[in-house]
């Protein structure tokens, strides 16, 4: 994408050189990716359906069930659910 190929050098750029943990950047990293691709940022409201930190009951297996979170759920035209493992 020709339009786009200075921004995306600097945010390569950029976070190539981070040396914070991933934990520590997993938030920041994700908004500036929605800028990159010219989306809006998540939200501070879980109503949006685009938010960090949505809260999920897992199922255990048992019959019962655990509260969770995704580290980013988000849901503009497709639903997309991003989870980092640490």
């Amino acid at each position: 994408m020709p339009f786009m190929s200075d921004a995306l050098d600097t945010f390569l750029a950029h976070w190539t050189a981070a040396e914070a943990s991933e934990r520590a950047n997993a938030q920041q990293f994700l908004v500036e990716l929605a800028d990159l691709l010219d989306v809006p940022r998540p939200a501070n409201s879980h109503t949006t359906g685009y938010t960090f930190e949505f809260p999920v009951r897992i199922p255990c297996g048992d019959g019962t069930s655990s509260e969770g979170r995704i580290d980013l759920e988000w849901n503009v035209n497709e639903v997309v659910i991003l989870e980092r493992v640490h």
